[in-house]
């Protein structure tokens, strides 16, 4: 068998590290827009395990908060998924834990949040004083005081199916087939 050249070498671990790359598209998330206005709070979602059956606690809510001067100290971000009705989240912690303090950077970040029905995801800029309800009507106004808000649109989980990280089985054959032509064919 011959030696392989540098060039077929530098193709093999291009295509190799391109699969790789197919696969880790799926889990790493894009960075979160700036938000539009000031003061203003942008939000991005990422839900890791898309596809799980039965009730999951997994959806990440991020973003980040812009507002005139530095001092975050004196606000927090609350986060409520809308299905029937508004629901805070994350569900099951100490109603103090829900209020989302936010990094010097303005940066914020809402973990295992329920949201296996769909809906919009709703985040809320208020100052550190005010109080929130844990659940209020889906059609009606927050009856408390915020200073800026976003949404968007969350699908409905599959509650059948899919099966999470199956993508990576294409990498893994793709990886597998390139090392057994090079094996067969003699270079």
């Amino acid at each position: 068998m011959k030696e392989k050249s540098s060039k077929e070498v530098i193709v093999i671990t291009f295509a190799a590290v391109m699969m790789v790359m197919t696969v880790l598209t799926g889990m790493v998330s894009a960075e979160c827009e700036e938000p539009e206005t000031t003061p203003g709070i942008s939000l991005c979602l990422k839900d890791p395990l898309e596809g799980v059956t039965g009730d999951t606690y997994d959806t990440t809510a991020y973003g980040k908060v812009s507002i005139n001067g530095s001092n975050y100290d004196v606000y927090r971000v609350v986060v409520y998924v809308e299905t029937d009705k508004m629901y805070i989240q994350p569900v099951y912690k100490p109603v103090s834990a829900r209020y989302r303090k936010i990094k010097s950077d303005g940066h914020w970040i809402c973990k295992k949040m329920h949201t296996d029905w769909g809906g919009y995801v709703h985040v809320f800029l208020i100052e550190k004083s005010v109080t929130v309800p844990d659940t209020f009507p889906e059609d009606q106004e927050p009856l408390f005081k915020y200073i800026a808000r976003d949404e968007k649109f969350l699908e409905q989980k599959s509650r059948g199916g899919g099966v999470p990280g199956f993508e990576s089985v294409f990498a893994i054959v793709g990886l597998l087939t390139i090392a057994y032509l090079l094996r067969r064919r003699k270079w």
